[in-house]
C-alpha cells in the first residue's frame, strides 16, 4: 500500500510541476527535466511518509468513532502534520535543489 501512496504522490508532483512549467514558461514550452525529476522523486519519498502518518492515525485507538477519527485526522493533517512535516521538508529540498549553496557557508 505505501508503494501504491508513493507512486500516487509522485504522479501527482510531477505532473502538477509539468503544468505549471508548460503554463509560466517563455521559451515555447521547454521543459525543465532536472526540476521535473525532482518533483516526482520528492513525491515518491513523501507519498511514504504521507501514508505512514495515516495508517498511524487508522490504527490509534483515540478517537473510537469513525466520524470522530476522520475529524481528528483532517484537524491532525491541517494543523500538525502540513506544517510541521511536509512544508520544512519541501522547502528544504527545494533550497537544496534551487540553491544548494543557500544552506551552508
Amino acid at each position: 500500500m505505501a508503494g501504491r501512496a508513493s507512486l500516487a504522490f509522485s504522479l501527482k508532483y510531477g505532473t502538477g510541476d509539468l503544468i505549471a512549467q508548460h503554463i509560466s514558461s517563455d521559451t515555447n514550452g521547454a521543459v525543465d527535466r532536472t526540476r521535473a525529476s525532482y518533483f516526482f522523486a520528492f513525491g515518491g519519498y513523501y507519498g511514504v511518509v504521507n501514508y505512514s502518518v495515516f495508517w498511524l492515525l487508522s490504527r490509534s485507538p483515540f478517537p473510537t468513532t469513525p466520524w470522530a477519527k476522520a475529524l481528528f485526522s483532517a484537524l491532525f493533517d491541517g494543523g500538525v502534520h502540513v506544517p510541521l512535516s511536509f512544508y520544512p521538508q519541501f522547502y528544504v529540498l527545494a533550497a537544496c535543489i534551487l540553491e544548494p549553496t543557500s544552506l551552508w557557508p
